[in-house]
C-alpha cells in the first residue's frame, strides 16, 4: 500500500480508509489531536467507552460490541497515550481492521508512545509504519506527532527498521576514522618528545625525582587509590597522575599509568593530532601532574594548562619548572570560564575530563569558543556500550568520581550542540573501550539552541 508523502492530505486517507470499513476514533482521557481536528465528526467516537476502561480484553471486547461485525477502515487514536496503551490497543485492533487500513496514532514522537510503537511493529508483523508528521503550522508542540501505519495481514516479517522520524532512534551520520600510521611509529613520536625533558645527569634526574616526591607526596597509593580514597572528595587527597620517567633508573608510578602516552599515540595515529605542533597555542584540560604537557610542549606545542586539583596544579607547575618546560599552569576549573581567551587556541585537548563533569555541554562549549576558527578540540573519556544516542549516570552513588559517560553517538551529538560542524567531527572507540574524538571549529557561530543552556545571556551564547 502506498500512502501520501505527508499528513498534509489527511482528507485523502480518510477516503482510502473509507472505502474498506468503518472510520473510528477512539480517545482515551482526551480530545483527539489538533491535526484530527477537521475530521472529528466524521468519525465514530468510542471516547465515553474506552476512557475509563482497564486495558486488556476490555479493549477488544469495546471494540466488538461497537463495531457489530463490521471491519475498521480508518482508525484514529488520540488523547493520554503511553507506551502501554499504545501496545495494548494495536494488539486488539488487528481482529477488527480490515486489510488496507489506515491507522493514525497521536503523541508517536513522544517517548513512551515510539516505544510502543517500536515494540507493536517488531511483535506486530502486518503493520507498517510510513511516517510520523509534526504539523508545525498547527504550533504543534513535541509529543503531538502523528504515527501514519497502514495494516496488512498477508505480511509476516517484521519491518527492518524504522523510517529516522524520530529524534530519539535516529543514527547520526559522523565521519568514521581510519588509522593514517600505525600506533608503534606513533608511540615513537610521543616517546621522542617526552623525552625533550629527560634530564641529562644522573644528579638531576635524582635532584627533580626526590624533589617532587618530598614536595607531593601520594596520600593515597596510586594502584589502590581508587578504593582507598572512594568517599572523599577528589580534590581531598593527591595522588601522582601519569607514570613519570625522569631518567637514569628514577620513575614515578602514576594512577593513570602510561594513558598519557597512550592517548596521545593513538589521537596522532588517527590524524586527530599533528605530529609537529610547533608554533601552536594549546589547551590542556584538566593536566592533573602535567603528563600531557610534556608530551605536547615536547611536540613543539606552546601549551597553557588549567587543573582545579590545586595539589596536581601545583604539582603540575613544579614538573615543569624543574623540568625546563616553557608551559604555563593554572590552577582553575574550566567552567570559571575567559572571555579573554576567545579565539586563543589552535588545539585544546580534554582528555579523560568530560565524565567527571557534571555539565558536559557547557564544557565543550566553551572548549570551542576558546578555539580559533579552524582550530580543533582532542577529546578522550569514558564510554557506555549502550546502542543509539545513550548516556549512563554514577554519580556519588558509584567509586570513581564520574558523572556522565556517553555512547559513541550521543558524544557526537553534544559535540554538534556546542557548535561544532557535523562534518568536522570524527569517533573512534578505543581498544581499551574508551572513546577519543575529534571536532573542527570553522566560522564562529552562536549556540546552536539557548534554550536551557546553563550560561544564559553569556558571551558564551554569542557568536564565538
Amino acid at each position: 500500500m502506498t500512502l501520501g508523502p505527508s499528513l498534509g492530505n489527511v482528507e485523502d486517507l480518510l477516503r482510502s480508509g473509507a472505502q474498506n470499513g468503518l472510520c473510528v476514533a477512539m480517545f482515551h482521557g482526551a480530545t483527539i489531536a489538533p491535526a484530527l481536528g477537521a475530521l472529528s465528526n466524521r468519525l465514530a467516537h468510542l471516547e465515553g467507552r474506552i476512557a475509563q476502561l482497564n486495558y486488556g480484553t476490555d479493549v477488544a471486547t469495546a471494540l466488538e460490541a461497537f463495531l457489530g461485525g463490521r471491519k475498521i477502515g480508518f482508525f484514529a487514536y488520540s488523547g493520554a497515550v503511553d507506551r502501554l496503551s499504545t501496545l495494548i490497543v494495536l494488539s486488539a485492533l488487528q481482529r477488527f481492521v480490515s486489510d488496507n487500513a489506515i491507522v493514525l496514532l497521536d503523541n508517536a514522537d513522544f517517548t513512551g508512545v515510539y516505544d510502543g510503537l517500536r515494540e507493536s511493529l517488531m511483535a506486530m508483523p502486518p503493520y507498517r509504519l510510513h511516517e510520523i508528521y509534526i504539523d508545525s503550522r498547527n504550533g504543534s508542540r513535541a509529543g503531538q506527532g502523528i504515527a501514519v501505519l497502514s495494516f496488512d495481514r498477508s505480511c509476516h516479517t517484521p519491518q527492518e527498521r524504522l523510517p529516522e522520524s524520530k529524534n530519539k532512534r535516529m543514527r547520526t551520520p559522523f565521519s568514521p576514522s581510519t588509522p593514517l600510521m600505525d600506533l608503534a611509529t606513533a608511540k615513537q613520536i610521543v616517546r621522542k618528545a617526552l623525552s625533550h625533558w629527560m634530564p641529562g645527569t644522573e644528579a638531576k634526574s635524582r635532584e627533580v625525582f626526590h624533589t617532587l616526591l618530598d614536595e607531593f607526596p601520594d596520600g593515597a597509593s596510586p594502584k589502590t587509590y581508587w578504593h582507598e580514597a572512594y568517599g572523599q572528595e577528589f580534590t581531598g587527597f593527591f595522588s601522582w597522575g601519569h607514570d613519570q620517567d625522569f631518567g637514569f633508573g628514577f620513575q614515578r608510578q602514576g594512577t593513570m599509568s602510561t594513558r598519557h602516552i597512550e592517548i596521545v599515540s593513538e589521537s596522532i595515529q588517527y590524524g586527530y593530532l599533528p605530529p609537529d605542533l610547533t608554533g601552536l597555542d594549546v589547551l590542556d584540560v584538566g593536566c592533573w601532574t602535567g603528563g600531557d604537557v610534556l608530551a605536547l610542549a615536547g611536540m613543539g606545542a606552546r601549551v597553557t594548562a588549567i587543573e582545579e586539583h590545586p595539589v596536581s596544579a601545583g604539582a603540575a607547575k613544579r614538573l615543569c619548572e624543574l623540568l625546563s618546560v616553557p608551559a604555563d599552569i593554572q590552577r582553575t576549573s574550566l567552567y570559571l570560564d575567559r572571555r579573554d581567551w576567545k579565539g586563543r587556541f589552535d588545539l585544546v585537548y580534554i582528555s579523560g575530563v568530560i565524565y567527571h563533569v557534571t555539565d558536559p555541554m557547557l564544557a565543550l562549549r566553551i572548549c570551542l569558543s576558546y578555539l580559533k576558527p579552524g582550530g580543533r578540540v582532542i577529546v578522550e573519556t569514558k564510554a557506555s556500550r549502550l546502542d543509539g544516542p545513550l548516556c549512563e549516570y554514577a554519580g556519588t552513588h558509584e567509586k570513581g568520581w564520574n558523572w556522565y559517560s556517553p555512547t559513541l553517538e550521543t558524544l557526537g551529538r553534544w559535540m554538534v550542540d556546542a557548535g561544532f560542524e557535523r562534518g568536522g567531527i570524527r569517533l573512534h572507540m578505543r581498544p581499551v573501550g574508551r572513546l577519543l574524538a575529534a571536532g573542527v571549529k570553522n566560522d564562529p557561530a552562536r549556540l546552536p539552541e539557548r534554550a536551557g543552556f546553563s550560561r544564559p545571556e553569556s558571551w558564551l551564547e554569542e557568536m564565538t
